[in-house]
């Protein structure tokens, strides 16, 4: 994944390799698909000393790192009816996906009076690197200092995943991830009180 800026010095961009598992099983109701993300959010630091990260989920899917690929790649699907079996091969079709692709900003509206949601990762700073309760959400179009999010390119690598991230932010702990901000991300608190270290990194 390939975040590019546009900043009033040019572009900048930052990126990081996700590594997704998946497998099917049987289950007792049918086909399971089970996904395992491993990886870390893309930083892109920005001509006035702050870094973007481009995290390991969307404002409304707290694991749509799991089909950041597919979203850009594959966009156009059949139904697949629930069937895990299926979306295993639209998976690993992947794998055969030699070029490059944008992620989509938008993804179709779901039901009637439904705005669409962001497939775009969440945009999250923090104002002091060495502690994790100064993050704060930004959005893609207003990154600060007129910068706005230009692009987010995904392609298929063989690559292993990156584990750059902890230079950056020596803090970040192991699953299970706390929340950044300390306050347990329950209830109808803002997605900045309900961030995890797992937004940024996972094993």
């Amino acid at each position: 994944m390939t975040v590019e800026i546009e900043t009033s010095k040019g572009i900048r961009t930052g990126s990081s390799v996700i590594q997704v598992a998946t497998s099917a099983s049987k289950g007792a109701l049918g086909s399971l698909l089970t996904t395992h993300v491993s990886g870390e959010a893309a930083a892109v630091d920005l001509p006035n000393g702050s870094t973007i990260y481009a995290l390991l989920r969307s404002p409304s899917n707290e694991n749509a790192a799991v089909n950041y690929a597919m979203a850009a790649l594959l966009p156009v699907h059949p139904d697949k009816g629930g069937d895990a079996r299926a979306w295993l091969n639209s998976l690993r079709a992947l794998k055969n996906t030699e070029h490059s692709a944008e992620l989509s900003r938008w993804g179709p509206a779901t039901g009637t009076g439904k705005q669409p949601a962001s497939l775009w990762p969440v945009m999250a700073t923090l104002g002091n690197a060495a502690d994790p309760k100064t993050v704060r959400i930004v959005p893609a179009h207003d990154l600060g200092s007129g910068a706005q999010v230009r692009r987010i390119v995904i392609a298929i690598t063989d690559d292993p995943p990156t584990d750059n991230i902890r230079r950056r932010l020596p803090w970040l702990g192991d699953f299970p991830e706390p929340w950044l901000k300390g306050t347990g991300g329950f209830g109808q608190l803002p997605l900045s009180e309900k961030l995890k270290h797992g937004d940024f990194v996972r094993n």
